[in-house]
């Protein structure tokens, strides 16, 4: 899976973005994962729900607990195309001690994080993105407005080097990282980055190409197979002549 979180506060541009991100991540093949909470995080598993993928919340508290109740009819939807996750049991209350250690599952669940918007070093983004760095995962930041308080986290992930630029919904270095850690890609084990596009297009391209390949293989295999198998066929009739040749000669048959 893939980790899109981001700020509650965010704009129209990272409402958009995050659901963008989202639908690709689905229609790519990928699991979205999420806090379920208001703005960027809700909008991201949205997209993938829209777009007929799968996504996991992870929550703050119990599972059987809706938090926040404005996001009650994505819990649903979540339940019926995905899974709610918590280290808490049923009946837990969220609490904001609970959330920051909550982060630390979102991005050990995924094999990369994407940042759209954080306002500020000390958000709950940021500190899902610096514990997929402590976990060893890939991290990827969206740039936005040098004047837009939402961007300054991002900016600054980006700035100090612990987050890749991310261009597009999905990009290709997102693309070639995810599917080569996760092995969730034929594209990954068989073709270059040169091969693989930006969009759902292009990794549905590659991995034509890749069935396409595949079937060419099993295809002479199959021809390698019949030449073996008529072969084997002949030399048990030539031997089976001779036999009978060698009867009639010693006049079993007779």
């Amino acid at each position: 899976g893939i980790a899109v979180v981001g700020t509650r506060s965010c704009t129209a541009y990272g409402e958009e973005t995050a659901q963008a991100i989202g639908s690709a991540l689905a229609e790519t093949g990928f699991v979205t994962v999420s806090g379920m909470a208001k703005g960027i995080d809700g909008m991201a598993q949205r997209g993938a729900l829209r777009a007929g993928g799968l996504t996991v919340a992870v929550l703050a508290g119990g599972v059987d607990i809706c938090y926040p109740q404005s996001n009650l009819a994505l819990m649903g939807d979540i339940l019926l195309r995905g899974a709610l996750v918590s280290e808490h049991p049923p009946g837990t209350e969220h609490r904001a001690e609970f959330f920051p250690p909550r982060n630390r599952i979102i991005s050990g669940l995924t094999v990369a994080t994407v940042v759209v918007e954080a306002s500020s070093m000390r958000s709950g983004a940021i500190i899902t993105a610096h514990h997929a760095l402590e976990q060893g995962r890939d991290v990827y930041a969206v740039p936005g407005a040098l004047n837009a308080k939402q961007s300054a986290g991002c900016l600054q992930l980006i700035e100090q080097g612990e987050a890749a630029l991310l261009a597009s919904p999905v990009g290709t270095r997102l693309w070639r990282a995810a599917s080569a850690t996760a092995g969730s890609s034929a594209c990954a084990a068989g073709f270059s980055a040169a091969d693989r596009d930006e969009t759902a297009a292009g990794g549905q391209e590659c991995l034509g190409r890749y069935s396409k390949a595949r079937g060419a293989r099993q295809d002479a295999q199959g021809s390698a197979q019949g030449r073996s198998a008529e072969a084997a066929a002949g030399l048990f009739k030539r031997r089976r002549t001779a036999d009978c040749s060698a009867c009639a000669a010693g006049g079993i048959f007779s």
